[in-house]
């Protein structure tokens, strides 16, 4: 059985096409990497499970897959890479590094707020045994609780 060339042309097509959004989604996870390398594995075994859930989600759809289609992916992704790689991945890394800054001042923010309520607790809590003392204990038995009432 054979295709048409019409068809494979779309086919091509669109292989290509998604070579480029697989290249665009690797820039993304390039990136990450780049700025937090504790997230490579696990970066890389999404980006592997989105690429080879693309590739079957190709055949099924076109029927099996071809060699004019890999073809077509790893063209699109060459393309992708050549031309517009560089100036995304530099915004990318930009947006990642000021994200990273943004949470830096949230966590410092935070430690000092720790650091002040630590000195607080340590000021108040030695001195709370003055606050005041519990006489009636509601729990426990009623001849418990007359004996701590008289005294």
């Amino acid at each position: 059985m054979t295709v048409d060339p019409g068809r494979q042309g779309m086919e091509f097509l669109w292989a290509a096409l998604l070579g480029i959004g697989l290249g665009f989604l690797y820039d993304l996870g390039r990136g990450v990497r780049r700025e937090k390398p504790r997230l490579t594995v696990p970066v890389d075994m999404l980006f592997s499970l989105v690429f080879l859930l693309s590739l079957s989600l190709t055949a099924v759809y076109t029927r099996g897959l071809r060699l004019y289609q890999c073809l077509g992916v790893f063209l699109g992704a060459g393309a992708y890479f050549v031309t517009v790689s560089p100036p995304i991945l530099r915004q990318w890394r930009r947006f990642l590094r000021g994200i990273g800054r943004g949470c830096g001042k949230i966590r410092r923010t935070v430690k000092k707020s720790m650091v002040f309520l630590r000195k607080l607790a340590k000021k108040l809590f030695p001195s709370s045994w003055k606050w005041g003392t519990i006489k009636n204990v509601l729990w426990a038995d009623k001849s418990r609780r007359i004996k701590e009432i008289r005294r």
